[in-house]
């Protein structure tokens, strides 16, 4: 008798198992057109480093490995946007050649970032008139736009080993004032969209459902959170790089949290355990998840882990022949020397001063204050066309390290560091604009922070949003020699600044129509120029923005520090 009941136990566990369905999810996100091999810092790698085994990525290494993981069975292979800009690929050859690698890679789906309406709806379009691959996108109103309508859809159902997979894409409601997208699209809520097409999905009869999408790490735990009928979350956006708690790092790279997050959803009465992933940036890793179903979709467990992309894998000879011309064309302008760096030149901030937007906007302001731009002689003693230079942290897409290639810095790094050609204008804003600006910048760590040459800030971040900042000093525009004096609301003070910011991306809406002149350079010339006329360059974290606590600081005189400040500004303008 027990052994009858053994025997029975044993037959509905082997039916069990043999009506589980096991799917793979190969993922990818924010490859920014890194197509060659790249440093730790994200620039194209020197001979040095590659006889250092000191180089990751690079688009034929990458599509070695996903080749090697879509040789097994119900495979799925989704790519969770920004693939276009951040490297002289981009900047030549735009949504051409990116089509071109797209249809290469044997993509399920292919969800939209923002970076891929940089260039407006014509940009994108030139992408998708060739995509050999679904592209998507279910939270863009495109009613406006019908004709990029016919390129891009909500979702996609495929079907692998006799299971229907439906797969939804998302972008941030963001996109608007990260990108350049034009009046006519609308970017609506990720949740709201996505939970309806989830239950449209769902009436079709489809019971596993992915979500792919580019909204950021934290946004997509808020998706798995509260999007009911969602089995697994493929984010992107906000490069950020998962991994196992307790398992060794496969390089240099910090975690932002564990590979795969687990988010428990509940709706009251059932309670679920939903997994985001994310495969940090740059194609520099290849996400690998498994998850296993039984017959009514239900997920009954999951594995898997991020692959580093190193030179330990060949590279695919398919993809390098593809690249080929266009890597000739790359190659000659990326190494053309510019100048030197005896310092590392930090592009990462959020939320601090770097040395790296301390350079590009003294650029900002030594291009606004030049011989042609002023004139060389100014009877209202204006000794530039504006005191102030303001740049996001988000248009500053890489560091350059003065160990590499002996500090040497080329064109293609610059471009690297500052790849969206964005055009330097000057706008005319009064204090009150100005001081709006500025705790908008120090709201909370984003890409939408401000770094800054012509002001010297004092903020405390213990204090509400809105009145973050203490102190605000800017230097004079019309005087003999350069000086720091308190802003005052009611006047008016002219700032150099790129077009994004000035159109209102990022948020600054106080910006708009302030424009009173447009210079006609990009942002890579603005640099370039300045690094070749200074060089080497050994700029330094210099006080521009300092974060204090106010209560501490009420006693004591901010003045003395402003007035050192003074000096050795009008030191560094004239030497």
């Amino acid at each position: 008798m027990l052994l009858g009941k053994l025997a029975f136990l044993l037959f509905l566990t082997i039916v069990s198992c043999q009506e589980d369905f096991v799917l793979n999810v190969v993922h990818v996100n924010d490859i920014h057109a890194h197509f060659d091999p790249f440093n730790k810092n994200g620039l194209m790698c020197s001979t040095a480093e590659e006889e250092a085994k000191a180089c990751y990525g690079g688009l034929p290494r990458l599509m070695t490995k996903v080749k090697e993981l879509l040789d097994r069975n119900n495979t799925l292979f989704l790519n969770a946007g920004d693939f276009y800009q951040g490297t002289l690929y981009y900047s030549l050859f735009k949504g051409d050649l990116i089509a071109k690698m797209g249809n290469l890679m044997h993509m399920t789906a292919f969800a939209l970032g923002n970076h891929e309406f940089d260039d407006g709806v014509p940009g994108l379009m030139n992408m998708t008139l060739q995509a050999e691959f679904p592209v998507l996108g279910a939270n863009i109103d495109t009613a406006l736009e019908p004709e990029l309508a016919k390129t891009i859809d909500k979702s996609v159902i495929v079907e692998v080993g006799g299971r229907r997979i439906g797969i939804i894409g998302f972008i941030t409601k963001n996109t608007d004032i990260l990108a350049s997208p034009g009046e006519n699209l609308v970017f609506l809520d990720e949740i709201e969209s996505l939970q309806e097409e989830a239950d449209r999905l769902t009436e079709d009869g489809v019971d596993i459902i992915i979500a792919v999408g580019h909204s950021g790490y934290e946004e997509d735990k808020a998706i798995a959170a509260n999007v009911k009928g969602v089995d697994l979350v493929v984010g992107a956006h906000s490069h950020s790089f998962l991994w196992p708690d307790g398992m060794e790092l496969p390089a240099e790279d910090q975690p932002r949290g564990p590979y795969p997050t687990i988010v428990t959803q509940s709706d009251g009465e059932v309670t679920r355990k939903v997994p985001v992933v994310q495969a940090y940036a740059y194609g520099k890793y290849v996400g690998n998840f498994s998850l296993r179903f039984n017959s009514m979709g239900d997920v009954l467990g999951f594995e898997g882990l991020p692959i580093l992309i190193d030179q330990s894998i060949e590279p695919d000879q398919t993809i390098i022949d593809a690249l080929k011309p266009y890597y000739d064309a790359v190659q000659q302008d990326y190494f053309y020397y510019i100048g030197k760096t005896n310092v590392y030149l930090n592009g990462s901030g959020r939320l601090e001063e770097t040395n790296m937007g301390n350079l590009i906007t003294d650029a900002m302001i030594d291009w606004v204050s030049n011989e042609d731009t002023v004139g060389m002689y100014n009877s209202d003693y204006e000794w530039t066309k504006a005191a102030i230079a303001v740049n996001n942290d988000g248009s500053i897409r890489a560091s350059i390290d003065d160990t590499s290639r002996d500090g040497n810095i080329t064109r293609g790094d610059i471009r690297s560091v500052v790849p969206f050609e964005n055009e330097l204008w000057i706008i005319e804003v009064n204090g009150k604009t100005l001081k709006e600006a500025i705790e908008l910048s120090v709201k909370e760590p984003s890409g939408a922070f401000l770094q800054v040459s012509g002001l010297q800030l004092f903020i405390d971040k213990n204090l509400p949003p809105g009145a973050r900042t203490v102190q605000m000093y800017a230097r004079c525009q019309k005087c003999r020699v350069p000086a720091y004096e308190p802003v005052e609301d009611n006047k008016n003070y002219r700032i150099a600044i790129f077009d994004f910011l000035a159109e209102g991306g990022d948020g600054y809406y106080m910006f708009k129509n302030k424009t009173v002149e447009m210079l006609g350079v990009k942002d890579y010339d603005v640099v370039e120029g300045y690094i070749s006329k200074i060089s080497p360059v050994n700029i330094g974290v210099e006080g521009r923005i300092r974060f204090i606590d106010s209560d501490r600081s009420s006693s004591q005189s901010l003045l003395p520090i402003s007035l050192i400040l003074v000096f050795s500004t009008a030191f560094c303008l004239f030497i």
